[in-house]
């Protein structure tokens, strides 16, 4: 991981754009050893029956994105995937970038663990590095909302099982002092990177398993 965080914070500070950081976090490390890409599906939706908007059903059967049976597919392709994304979002789970050891040598496979599962989730992980979580705050944020969400998204990404030994970086993007939610939950490795025009934390684990979410900087109400 210490060559990727090294990377990362050195790409930083070449972000020059305030919209679409994600893509230009990726363009600055064009010159990486890893590849990396940015909105990386992790999860589609298994099945028209868990769509309850009519119309979209109509446009995943337009688009040839799901079978007779109304299942998507297995190996879903780039180009599959993007037109998922424009019928809505809410119908993939992406990853804000991800760093790759390699490309895939062909579509990777996505497996539901029971036939009615909402869900359909990436088995396929062995090109994968890391996973990159960007969140953004413009305005002051509390420590408890930061840990809030990225417990969040900790919880999320568990739920995909194949990830669980993949590697794990958080960006958070706020000029508001929250080292003490990083050092809670990703201790000595913690970083600061102030450019400019704005303050980044980075924090990171070997493995998702490796992250405890067992105890809380702020106790639950």
């Amino acid at each position: 991981m210490t060559e990727i965080i090294t990377e990362i914070k050195d790409a930083l500070t070449k972000v020059t754009t305030d919209s679409a950081f994600n893509e230009a976090l990726v363009t600055a490390l064009s010159d990486s050893d890893f590849l990396w890409q940015s909105d990386y599906s992790i999860a589609l939706v298994n099945t028209t029956k868990r769509i309850e908007d009519s119309a979209d059903i109509k446009l995943f059967e337009a688009e040839a994105l799901v079978d007779e049976t109304g299942l998507t597919p297995a190996h879903p392709s780039p180009l599959q995937l993007r037109a998922i994304a424009d019928i809505g979002t809410k119908y993939l789970q992406r990853v804000s970038i991800m760093s790759l050891k390699s490309e895939h040598d062909t579509p990777p496979l996505f497996q539901v663990k029971r036939q009615n599962d909402y869900w359909r989730k990436i088995q396929d992980v062995d090109p994968i590095k890391a996973m990159v979580e960007v969140s953004s705050w413009r305005e002051d944020v509390g420590v408890c909302d930061v840990e809030f969400s990225l417990r969040e998204i900790i919880r999320k990404r568990k739920e995909v099982h194949a990830l669980k030994d993949v590697g794990f970086v958080w960006i958070a993007v706020t000029s508001s002092d929250i080292s003490e939610v990083f050092r809670h939950y990703f201790q000595e490795n913690y970083a600061f990177v102030q450019t400019d025009k704005q303050s980044f934390h980075i924090g990171w684990s070997s493995t998702l398993q490796a992250i405890s979410m067992r105890d809380f900087v702020c106790t639950p109400k």
